[in-house]
């Protein structure tokens, strides 16, 4: 998707949740894809889920979501809760900064790749040209944005309560504490990969203030 579509995108949204009553969520869900070439992309097993559920319960609750979606099978059952959709880490991070200052809440749920290809073709490559002798090819990948890192260093910041996620192969505390300090969260949401897929799991919550 191309930057002034995105932003398209994203000035619906917040036009959608600015004409209702309560105060502005951002909620960020599912993958990102990051492409190697048309056909190829690397990606993770983020369904969607939990950021979808997370929007319907805010609005239930009163609040007005936003909800920035990676790529997913699922629909959404409430047609009325604003949807930006992106692919890629990047994007992710052009509409959750653009939208930030606009909000009171944020939950950080998105499954985002933490590296992307350095250089990404605009033809699919050929097996017969990347790989070496061993029929072996080695990818070059660079960092993606720290979203949370970057949303902290805003000016914005002040005034908003900002929920991370902190995922791990089984639930990892120790894990959880340091990114609720290292990012300055308000809450981490620590769980583990049998939450993928699944309408219900276990996962521990930990405010800032629990844990001074």
């Amino acid at each position: 998707m191309d930057t002034q579509q995105l932003d398209k995108s994203i000035i619906y949204a917040l036009n959608n949740a600015e004409s209702q009553p309560g105060k502005i969520i951002l909620i960020t869900g599912g993958p990102t894809c990051e492409d190697i070439d048309p056909v190829r992309f690397l990606t993770n097993r983020s369904t969607g889920k939990m950021g979808i559920e997370s929007a319907i319960a805010a609005k239930e609750a009163g609040l007005s979501p936003i909800l920035i979606l990676g790529p997913t099978h699922l629909s959404i059952p409430d047609s009325t809760i604003p949807v930006v959709n992106i692919r890629s880490a990047a994007e992710l991070y052009h509409a959750t900064y653009k939208l930030f200052k606009h909000c009171t809440f944020v939950i950080m749920s998105a499954a985002v790749a933490d590296f992307t290809p350095v250089v990404i073709s605009n033809d699919k490559l050929k097996k017969s040209v990347i790989e070496d002798s061993n029929h072996e090819f080695s990818l070059k990948l660079k960092r993606t944005t720290d979203i949370l890192h970057s949303l902290n260093q805003s000016v914005e910041r002040t005034g908003k309560y900002i929920a991370g996620f902190s995922l791990d192969t089984t639930i990892n505390i120790d894990e959880g504490l340091r990114k609720l300090k290292e990012k300055s969260l308000d809450l981490i949401v620590i769980n583990s990969i049998a939450a993928f897929e699944k309408s219900y799991s276990n996962i521990v919550l930990i405010t800032k203030t629990t844990n001074t």
